[in-house]
């Protein structure tokens, strides 16, 4: 029985991901840089630290980490004021769904909280959620389970009735080390071999999601009344 849904953010929600590839490889062409868009794609879900830590281990201690996070902010935003917030297919969908049948949500982002902060400028969408924890408040980032043992803790729910959504191979094996249910929404990363071959469903989009948890929870009221 699916009871929580845990929201990974950029990519999953939010059509957002691409930019954390554009502001590195073009603001690292600024500094003699030629980041790969694979390397970016690799930290996806990455707490910060880890993030920085992969990417300086390619490029060299002195790469900018730091600058090019402020600079995915500015190109984030930039865009968001020309263009709007743009969610992803399903978004809006998903949360009235799981508001009509009681089951809670959560974000749970490895962004910073002021991501957040800027975005209920231009959105009401996250004042719909339950819960929002964001990569300032943990210790340890994904692949790291912390962020949704927090907030399985904070609903006093278990594991097996909570259900992760994400978009990144970091983000889902976060989710399958914190014993939880696990989709994958295709996005800009690929499945990795290791989330391929374990119980992570894979699915194109969070309408898929939608009918996933219909069925799933269906099984278990059709089990309950036999």
């Amino acid at each position: 029985m699916i009871k929580l849904v845990l929201f990974d953010m950029d990519g999953t929600l939010l059509d957002t991901e691409m930019f954390s590839i554009i502001s590195k490889v073009e603001e690292g062409k600024k500094f003699g840089y030629q980041v790969k868009p694979k390397h970016c794609k690799n930290t996806f879900g990455m707490s910060s630290e880890n993030s920085k830590k992969y990417l300086q281990s390619i490029y060299g201690t002195e790469f900018p980490y730091e600058y090019m996070c402020s600079k995915r902010f500015d190109y984030i935003f930039e865009d968001v004021k020309k263009n709007g917030i743009k969610l992803k297919k399903g978004a809006n969908e998903i949360i009235a769904f799981c508001k009509e049948n009681s089951i809670k949500i959560a974000v749970c982002t490895s962004s910073n909280s002021r991501y957040i902060k800027e975005y209920n400028k231009y959105t009401d969408l996250f004042t719909k959620f339950d819960l929002i924890l964001t990569g300032d408040l943990i210790t340890h980032g994904k692949p790291d389970p912390e962020i949704f043992l927090k907030a399985i803790d904070f609903f006093q729910e278990e594991p097996s009735n909570t259900l992760v959504i994400e978009d990144s191979n970091n983000g889902a094996i976060a989710g399958l080390n914190a014993l939880c249910q696990v989709i994958f929404i295709k996005d800009l990363v690929s499945p990795s071999k290791e989330v391929k071959k374990s119980r992570v469903k894979i699915l194109n989009s969070l309408l898929d999601v939608i009918e996933y948890v219909k069925r799933e929870n269906s099984k278990e009221n059709n089990h309950g009344n036999n």
